[in-house]
């Protein structure tokens, strides 16, 4: 099947009949007529008409659904009356290959496999006639079952489709665009087997495209159908808490319209408790309504839900489900039980070292992993006599929101002993951190800054002074151990045990100083007493 365009732009420029005539054996038969289509070939009715307007000089001829016999020799003809008509040659001669048009293609794969309960998209890309480029088309999808073909998608008619894949199958793109992928929402076994596509753009022009693709279907149910949510989770009343959950889905479904819902209850039933429905709160549970809502975007597989002013009767089993449509529905296990405890977290203040009269900046956070409407707010409780200015901040790291309070005051010598006092507020809990403020004078402040600088210098001219003692008394010894060496071994065995005796002697003499025994190799000064000028350092 191909769609011909043959012709002249130089056409006459006033229209009154023309004529696409074809030369056989000797004579012309009519192969398209502007005013009467009776006249026509027979074979050529209602295949043939002009692309453009004679006005504009455009003759060109279109045949749609080509067959080999259209081969031959095309000329064209202008009638303005019986007079003045006027056949253009040469005649244009037509070829028709044996095979199909190369512009009639398709690119589909051979197979295809799914699970079981989840989507599957049959990837398909089409090709055409250009001259169809602007002609309405259907697209059909068929399910080849026992040597029949049974339509599992029709663009046109959803009532041609068979039963079972009534509103189960749509196509993912627009045809005018070369897509025809297929769509298949909660796969069944008995899905499985043959598909192929066929363009209809009228009933000369349509085709089948090939090869067919084989769809397998797993026993298996998807394991593309996955949750990430803790199973415990613990906050305190009053407070704001976050459950949270990542999810994923069939690609397939990617750009499908869906809605996210969370129950406060253990598994899914018939009308089972709803804390969050982001299309109806009227189905929400009273006690949830205006306090729960998802904190991220679902497109994003953030499902996580919030609790805004926890409550006691808040504590339970969550789940979270997904709805695509009637079809495409699951509800993610585990649940996640959520715990709830007395509000004990208290804010924590930084102290300052404070001198009077002079500035000071006191800080106060308090940090939390949720990001309700009802944020805590920090507050100062101060001498009303103290003047001072807050300013607060809230910083971000990861899913830890830290809440900053920063106070500016400038305390007198009056104030010492009194207390600040940080709170943290919710709108039904609170509590706070106080600080005894220990206010310093500022001569106090001086003193203690000169005798720390003295004792300084005290303590690095003393370890001067033990340094040099020591290496000094180490070098005088050394110089007397050599001298007595050479002595002895001058003397006689006589003079030898007389030095014996000075040697006890002088050995007497240095013991006040610092016990030495000069004939041992180990440290000189190991038992130095320095009693008479003692020093004391602390290294």
């Amino acid at each position: 099947m191909k769609v011909m365009k043959i012709g002249r732009n130089d056409c006459g420029k006033t229209e009154t009949k023309i004529k696409g005539q074809r030369l056989e054996q000797g004579t012309s038969s009519i192969a398209f007529h502007s005013k009467l289509h009776n006249h026509e070939f027979q074979r050529f009715r209602y295949q043939t008409r002009l692309s453009g307007d004679l006005k504009d000089g455009d003759c060109f001829l279109i045949i749609n659904n080509i067959t080999r016999e259209d081969a031959g020799p095309y000329y064209f003809r202008i009638e303005f009356d019986s007079s003045n008509s006027y056949s253009y040659y040469p005649a244009t001669e037509l070829h028709v290959s044996v095979g199909l048009s190369h512009e009639w293609k398709g690119d589909t794969p051979r197979e295809v496999t799914a699970q079981e309960g989840s989507c599957v998209q049959i990837p398909c890309h089409y090709s055409y006639p250009s001259e169809l480029a602007n002609q309405p088309r259907d697209g059909v999808w068929f399910n080849i079952m026992q040597r029949h073909s049974f339509i599992a998608f029709h663009s046109k008619d959803h009532n041609h489709e068979l039963p079972r894949f009534c509103h189960q199958t749509q196509l993912s793109g627009g045809l005018k665009d070369g897509n025809c992928s297929l769509v298949i929402k909660k796969i069944t076994r008995e899905d499985a087997g043959s598909y192929f596509f066929r363009i209809e753009f009228d009933s000369k022009n349509r085709y089948n495209y090939y090869p067919v693709t084989q769809l397998h279907v797993s026993a298996e149910l998807s394991q593309e159908w996955k949750s990430n949510t803790p199973r415990e989770v613990t906050t305190q009343e009053g407070s704001c808490v976050q459950i949270p959950c990542h999810h994923s889905y069939p690609s397939c479904l990617e750009n499908q319209p869906r809605v996210g819902i969370w129950f406060s209850t253990g598994k899914h039933i018939h009308g089972a408790p709803i804390a969050f429905h982001p299309k109806d709160h009227n189905q929400e549970l009273p006690q949830f309504r205006h306090r729960t809502w998802l904190s991220g975007d679902l497109k994003d597989g953030d499902c996580s839900l919030i609790i805004n002013n926890v409550r006691r009767e808040d504590a339970g089993p969550y789940f979270f489900r997904i709805e695509f449509d009637s079809k495409n529905r699951y509800n993610y296990y585990p649940v996640t039980q959520l715990h709830v405890s007395d509000f004990t977290d208290k804010p924590t203040i930084f102290p300052a070292e404070i001198i009077a009269g002079k500035r000071v900046d006191v800080s106060c956070t308090f940090t939390t992993t949720c990001n309700g409407t009802a944020a805590p707010v920090l507050t100062w409780d101060i001498p009303t006599d103290i003047p001072g200015s807050v300013s607060n901040t809230v910083t971000q790291h990861g899913v830890t929101l830290t809440y900053t309070s920063v106070l500016t005051l400038i305390p007198s010598l009056k104030h010492h002993g009194q207390t600040l006092s940080c709170r943290v507020r919710y709108p039904s809990v609170s509590s706070e951190r106080t600080l005894i403020l220990t206010v310093q004078s500022a001569a106090s402040n001086e003193w203690k800054a000169g005798l720390l600088g003295a004792g300084i210098c005290l303590s690095v001219g003393l370890s001067g002074l033990f340094i040099f003692k020591c290496v000094r008394k180490r070098s005088s010894t050394g110089r007397s151990h050599s001298v007595q060496a050479e002595r002895v071994g001058s003397y006689s065995a006589g003079e030898q045990s007389d030095w014996s005796w000075k040697k006890d002697e002088m050995y007497l003499e240095m013991k006040p100083n610092c016990v030495v025994n000069p004939y041992t190799d180990v440290d000189l000064y190991k038992s130095c007493v320095f009693a008479d000028d003692p020093v004391y350092v602390n290294l």
